[in-house]
């Protein structure tokens, strides 16, 4: 039965790539222009230009990585959980796996030797069925007839010999199945290991991407604390605009009190040449306090401008770190998604090893079943051969060889419950 494997689509894949390829060029962007002093229009059009190419290159870049990577790797988990249900029938070959291709090839030769075990196991356990059957078939016409042993000796021990060939045949046959059942079980607990080392790789991504969102939040806080300094820097020019209005005022107020003094001075005639001169200084002071009041007022409206722009750049400085966060935050749930989707296929190759390991066991019990009844077949064929006149000692042998029989139907009724799991 084929189940359905949630993986990401086309369309979120490629919205993620382009922003996150966008957000990267726009910063790279902003670092060129910054370094190289570039303002105003050109620096827009320059942010625009590079994070445009960035989106344009993170979608060939996503949509290359989706075809080749995402969309195989949906139809080898789908293919893989469908084996992990039994179902042995399926084939990759002919899908369209692009980079994963070798992947899936390798999956389908596993799958076909399996295949091959499960096909062999299952008519060897008719064999050993059909076999146990004539065994049974042989003792009962033995006890029945132990008068008419040494009419029949032959046949008996022509049956003995096919036996024995039979089983010499089953036991070679078993052990190499021991061995291809060995390698798969060698093959899957790599796999397994592999996907363990996937799943610890997504963990150390989750534990970076947190890093760089708390790296984020820093900088948000410091970009806040910058903004606030900037204000207070606003407000405090503010204050000394305010000041030199009224410097540049009492200024005004000296010049024209040194005015009249060098008026009333004239009108004194010699007595108020001195004061005049001493007013003609004050008079000259305050022009250059004036002029000196209005050349910082100048500079506090070129502070106050500054201010203001600065104040301007860190608003919108925050709010591309808030976006930077989010997109940096929105990667982390994409780690979260691909750490349960190693878990998710670790513990699906977990089921195929302990399937493997079960199998294996089984097969292990069959081959000492087999080799033991080989040996039994081997005594029994000497002791016809030496038997002509012990009829007793040949009744015994055929208790043995039933008993046998029934312990190797029991087994091949064992290996057909399991085989049962498995489709081909």
């Amino acid at each position: 039965m084929e189940q359905e494997v949630k993986t990401v689509s086309l369309g979120q894949y490629l919205a993620r790539t382009v922003i996150l390829a966008s957000i990267g060029a726009f910063l790279i962007g902003l670092g060129v222009v910054i370094g190289n002093d570039i303002a105003g229009t050109a620096r827009i059009i320059t942010l625009l230009a590079v994070a445009g190419a960035g989106g344009v290159l993170g979608a060939i870049i996503g949509g290359s990585n989706f075809r080749r990577f995402v969309v195989p790797m949906r139809l080898i988990i789908q293919h893989v959980a469908v084996i992990a249900e039994g179902d042995l029938s399926g084939r990759l070959q002919g899908t369209r796996l692009g980079a994963m291709g070798p992947l899936g090839q390798t999956l389908d030769k596993m799958v076909l030797a399996w295949r091959e075990i499960v096909e062999k196991m299952d008519a060897l356990a008719e064999k050993l069925t059909h076999a146990s059957q004539e065994l049974y078939q042989v003792a009962d016409q033995n006890s029945e007839a132990a008068t008419q042993i040494a009419h029949v000796m032959d046949e008996i021990a022509q049956h003995a010999d096919s036996q024995s060939i039979q089983t010499s045949a089953n036991v070679q046959s078993m052990q190499e199945m021991e061995g291809r059942l060995d390698e798969i079980t060698k093959t899957t607990m790599a796999l397994a290991e592999t996907s363990m080392k996937a799943s610890q790789d997504a963990r150390l991504g989750e534990a970076t991407i947190k890093k760089a969102v708390a790296q984020m939040g820093l900088i948000d806080r410091v970009a806040g604390d910058t903004s606030s300094l900037v204000k207070l820097l606003n407000e405090r020019s503010q204050e000394i605009g305010r000041i030199l209005e009224i410097i540049t005022g009492i200024a005004s107020q000296t010049n024209l009190l040194a005015l009249n003094a060098a008026i009333e001075a004239a009108r004194a005639g010699e007595h108020g040449r001195g004061f005049a001169v001493v007013a003609e200084e004050v008079r000259k002071l305050a022009e250059q306090s004036e002029q000196s009041a209005q050349l910082i007022a100048q500079l506090v409206e070129e502070i106050q401008a500054g201010a203001e722009r600065s104040m301007e750049a860190m608003n919108s400085f925050g709010l591309e770190v808030n976006s930077g966060r989010q997109l940096v935050e929105e990667a982390g749930k994409i780690f979260l998604s691909i750490l349960a989707s190693s878990e998710e296929v670790s513990s699906r190759l977990q089921v195929i090893k302990s399937t493997s390991e079960a199998v294996l066991a089984k097969a292990e019990e069959l081959a000492k079943a087999v080799s033991h009844l080989h040996d039994l077949a081997e005594k029994t064929a000497d002791g016809i051969r030496n038997a002509a006149s012990a009829s007793e000692e040949q009744v015994g042998s055929i208790e043995e060889i039933t008993s046998a029989a029934a312990s190797l139907s029991e087994i091949a009724l064992d290996l057909k419950q399991v085989m049962g799991h498995f489709k081909l």
